[in-house]
């Protein structure tokens, strides 16, 4: 059975996705080329799990040895699945649009030098807007939480200015939104 040639309209990285960016990104075949070099090395991912409420991040300590590179026939972007995945030693396939990063000497922390593969887009589609956990973040994000509960409309996000004199008083009327 002879193999089909496979070339993909993201050859070059010209596909756009539904929101407008590039897919994969960029420098995906770069990255493609870098995962190749590394066969038969020890490397260490972040696995992403999507489902339609939540994003679950695997990331542990153990390492696995990078068996092969291999063409996945059916990418889509719709679904995120991209155009490799990756073979592994403990007998998985893992498509590269499910990992958010690939190192290689250390889990976590690795310098950029040892980073390999690293899907930037994938995090800005998932994570659209930065997160900064702080006392404020969470007093709103609970006081927003529990007014849903309570059936009461959405309150405002707090400004800077509010955020501060907030900070000087020791609570929030959940009724009303406003600073005691």
């Amino acid at each position: 059975m002879k193999k089909k040639d496979r070339t993909y309209p993201l050859e070059n990285a010209t596909d756009i996705n539904d929101s407008g960016q590039l897919w994969p990104s960029e420098n995906y075949l770069q990255q493609i080329e870098q995962l190749k070099k590394i066969i038969g090395q020890t490397i260490y991912f972040v696995e992403l799990s999507v489902t339609d409420i939540n994003v679950g991040v695997h990331h542990t300590d153990r390492g696995y040895e990078l068996l092969d590179v291999v063409e996945y026939p059916r990418p889509d972007p719709k679904t995120n699945l991209y155009p490799h995945y990756i073979l592994l030693d403990d007998g998985r396939g893992i498509n590269l649009g499910r990992i958010e990063q690939i190192s290689t000497e250390r889990a976590f922390n690795p310098p950029p030098q040892n980073i390999v593969y690293h899907d930037q887009l994938l995090l800005k589609r998932l994570l659209p807007h930065q997160t900064r956990f702080s006392h404020e973040s969470v007093k709103l994000t609970s006081k927003l939480a529990l007014g849903s509960i309570l059936g009461k409309p959405p309150v405002q996000p707090l400004e800077n200015d509010q955020a501060q004199e907030d900070k000087k008083t020791d609570s929030i009327s959940i009724t009303t939104g406003e600073a005691k």
